[in-house]
């Protein structure tokens, strides 16, 4: 965990500062969530720190496009499909409802860490609580 966010933070200040792909960074970002397959919260365990995912899935979704997004809600991924409807979410996409009833089909299973809370959500109750908040 702690080299994938070390991993991560670099990969943040290299894109950042060098004229790398925009889409090299963004498969390495749905790799990394797509590896990890859970969601957390901002702050998670002992000390509250954030996760590898959770810096993976906001650093992706301020990088991807709404098309990007949107095809991500069609991967085999759930942790990648519920990222991307989240990024959908923020970014006010005006399809969101229907796109709600189209992933309120998605039974996969998840896990979750919610602060020390360790569990497993089902992809399409975690989709319903991202419009809720």
């Amino acid at each position: 965990m702690k080299g994938t966010l070390v991993y991560l933070f670099m990969l943040m200040s290299v894109s950042c500062f060098s004229q790398g792909s925009r889409s090299d960074t963004i498969r390495t970002l749905q790799a990394i969530i797509r590896e990890q397959n859970f969601i957390s919260t901002p702050g998670v365990g002992y000390a509250g720190s954030p996760s590898a995912p959770w810096y993976a899935a906001v650093f992706l979704i301020s990088q991807a496009s709404t098309d990007e997004l949107l095809r991500m809600t069609h991967d085999t991924s759930a942790g990648l499909r519920v990222c991307a409807f989240a990024g959908l979410s923020y970014q006010h996409y005006p399809g969101l409802q229907k796109l709600k009833k189209e992933m309120a089909k998605d039974t996969a299973v998840l896990r979750s860490i919610e602060g020390c809370v360790i569990g497993e959500l089902y992809a399409n109750f975690t989709n319903y609580s991202v419009l809720r908040n």
